[in-house]
């Protein structure tokens, strides 16, 4: 013989589902906004071998404010330059920019930042860029996209870390 509900179980299970489908919204919607507390200090990718990607970018009150990179020069058809007083700033075959921020960024709900860089008179006629992202409060991916004339040069950070700082 089949088994039916009564009216108050079929109620009390409804209501218990449906607070149930509540609670589980709650909880997706407090998680879902998913932001990195950023550290003060710097993140840092320190270059194990000499060819290897190095830089950082440090960070103060939560704002991503100055950066700085080795990077290789290339000309539109792709071989090495030096921009022209840029010679000093050579080592290993790589030129060292550094710079502070135009404006200082707060990463994004998505924890990702964007800056670009202020004039500096010791390196002129550079338009740099940092995009990035936090993927922790002690990791970061930084690339940094510089240009001087016609010598471009892109830098991906995949593995910085926080290294030091408050």
């Amino acid at each position: 013989m089949p088994h039916t509900l009564t009216r108050t179980t079929r109620s009390f299970l409804a209501g218990t589902f449906v607070a149930l489908a509540c609670c589980l919204t709650l909880v997706a919607a407090g998680t879902a906004d998913g932001r990195v507390e950023v550290k003060n200090g710097v993140y840092f990718q320190a270059a194990k071998k000499p060819k290897q990607p190095q830089g950082f970018v440090t960070v103060n009150r939560g704002k991503v404010n100055s950066a700085f990179g080795a990077v290789i020069f290339r000309k539109p058809n792709g071989k090495k330059c030096v921009p022209q007083d840029y010679d000093l700033l050579e080592s290993n075959g790589r030129i060292q920019i550094a710079f502070a921020a135009k404006q200082p960024a707060r990463p994004n709900r998505k924890n990702r930042f964007r800056i670009t860089n202020a004039p500096q008179s010791f390196q002129p006629g550079l338009k740099a860029t940092v995009t990035g992202k936090f993927l922790s409060p002690k990791r970061a991916t930084i690339t940094i996209n510089a240009k001087v004339k016609t010598c471009t040069a892109k830098l991906t950070l995949k593995n910085a870390v926080f290294t030091a700082g408050g």
